[in-house]
C-alpha cells in the first residue's frame, strides 16, 4: 500500500523511498484494516495486529453470515411467490420459472437411474436426443440409451458422464459435436439438468464451472424446492409435435417447421468448450470405454452459412487425434433433402432419420463398435 509518509523531501531518492516501503509492510490483514503507520522497532505493533486481524476476521465471517442469511430469503421469496399469487422475481437472475425446455430431461434422468449395461451411450445436445432412435437399433440387436439435454454442451456433457458412466456400463460412447454448442456457455442446459432432477453436488459443480449466477440461483431454488416433484413429472411439457419414445429419444412427427436458415456467420467457439470436450474424451477414454465423436448431417443451406466450418471440424478432429478416437463428420455423406428431411434449420425429422441412421449404423459396423446382426 502507498504510504504518504514515505513523502520525503525533494532530496530524498527513489531507494530511500522504497526502502520505507519495506519497513510499513506488515501483513495483508492488518493492511485491510488500518492505515497507520508505525515506527520502525515498535514492539506494540504484534499485539494490535494481533487484535485487529482477530477484529478484521471476525467482521468478515459476520457479513459472510448475514449475507448468506440474505441470499437465501432472497431466493426463497422468488421461489415461494409473492403477494398477489406472482411467483418469482421477474427482474433478477433468478429463473422465475424453473424451466422445462423440452421437457424430456426428466424423463430422461428418472430412465438413466436404472440403466446398467447398454452397446451404445449417446450424449450430446438436442441433435443427440433427437436423433438416435432406439427402436432402429433395437431391430439390429443393439442396445442403446440417449442422454442428450437441451442445448448441452461439452461441460455439461463431461459433469453427466462423469456422474453417470461409473453406473451404466457402456459399450461405447458416441458424443454428438453440433458446431453451435461449442459457442454456448452451457447455462441453459444446467438450468435445464437442476430443474428436472433431484438437487445433488454435481450439479452445484457444473454450475460453477459455468462462472454464471444463475446457475447456483437455479441449485438454491431446486434445494429450496426439493421435497416438490420436478416440473415436468407434474406436468409434460413437451414441444408441440414431440413424443417421448424411451432411454432418452423424442420423436418429432410432423416435416419442416419453416425455420429454414440462421444467419450464422463465423461461429466463435468459447475456449472453455474446446477444453471440456477434450477433458470429456481424456475421461471416458480414461475409464477403457471406446468413444466415437461425430456430427450429424446439416442442411445445406446452413452449413453454407457456417463461413468457418473447416475451422470448427479442425479443433475437434485435433482433439480427436489426440486422444486417438475416432472423428466422423456425416455432412455430405448422405443425401438429404433441405426441407423434406429437416423439421427446422438444423434438426433432422423422422424421415431424415430413415435415411440418416443406416449411413452411421454401417459406419460404426466399420470402425468396429458394432457387429453385424
Amino acid at each position: 500500500r502507498y504510504n504518504p509518509m514515505a513523502r520525503l523531501s525533494h532530496d530524498c531518492t527513489g531507494y530511500r523511498v522504497a526502502w520505507k516501503f519495506r519497513r510499513v509492510a506488515i501483513h495483508l490483514l492488518s493492511i485491510l484494516i488500518v492505515k497507520t503507520m508505525h515506527p520502525p522497532g515498535d514492539k506494540s505493533l504484534i499485539s494490535g495486529d494481533a487484535r485487529r486481524a482477530e477484529s478484521f476476521a471476525l467482521r468478515v465471517l459476520t457479513f459472510g453470515a448475514l449475507f448468506l442469511a440474505a441470499y437465501v430469503v432472497v431466493v426463497t421469496l422468488a421461489t415461494n411467490g409473492q403477494p398477489g399469487g406472482v411467483r418469482g422475481l421477474t427482474y433478477t437472475n433468478i429463473p422465475d420459472e424453473a424451466p422445462t425446455f423440452g421437457g424430456q430431461t426428466s424423463y430422461m434422468l428418472d430412465e438413466l437411474s436404472s440403466a446398467r449395461e447398454v452397446d451404445v451411450l449417446w450424449i450430446g445436445s438436442s441433435h443427440a436426443y433427437r436423433t438416435f432412435d432406439p427402436r432402429f437399433f433395437d431391430e439390429r440387436g443393439v442396445t442403446t440409451f440417449n442422454m442428450g439435454t437441451t442445448a448441452q454442451t461439452p461441460l455439461n456433457s463431461y459433469f453427466l458422464l462423469r456422474e453417470y458412466l461409473g453406473a451404466v456400463d457402456a459399450g461405447v460412447v458416441v458424443l454428438e459435436v453440433y458446431w453451435n454448442v461449442l459457442t454456448w456457455d452451457g447455462v441453459e442446459s444446467t438450468l435445464d439438468i437442476i430443474a428436472n432432477s433431484d438437487p445433488a453436488l454435481w450439479m452445484l459443480r457444473m454450475g460453477i464451472a459455468t462462472g454464471d449466477v444463475r446457475a447456483a440461483n437455479a441449485f438454491l431454488r431446486r434445494l429450496i424446492d426439493a421435497r416438490r416433484p420436478t416440473v415436468n413429472a407434474v406436468q409434460p411439457n413437451l414441444f408441440d409435435g414431440d413424443t417421448y419414445i424411451d432411454r432418452g429419444f423424442v420423436e418429432k412427427e410432423f416435416g419442416f417447421s419453416g425455420n429454414r436458415v440462421w444467419p450464422l456467420g463465423d461461429l466463435v467457439v468459447e475456449p472453455k468448450q474446446l477444453s471440456f470436450l477434450a477433458r470429456t474424451v481424456g475421461l471416458v477414454t480414461g475409464r477403457g470405454v471406446p468413444m466415437l465423436l461425430m456430427t450429424q448431417p446439416l442442411p445445406r443451406a446452413t452449413l453454407a452459412a457456417i463461413t468457418n466450418s473447416d475451422g470448427l471440424r479442425a479443433s475437434v478432429q485435433d482433439i480427436a487425434d489426440r486422444y486417438d478416437v475416432p472423428f466422423v463428420d456425416f455432412n455430405g455423406r448422405v443425401a438429404l433433402d433441405d426441407t423434406a428431411d429437416f423439421f427446422d434449420s438444423h434438426h433432422l425429422n423422422q424421415a431424415g432419420l430413415e435415411a440418416f441412421l443406416p449411413v452411421l449404423y454401417d459406419t460404426m459396423v466399420g470402425l468396429g463398435f458394432l457387429r453385424l446382426p
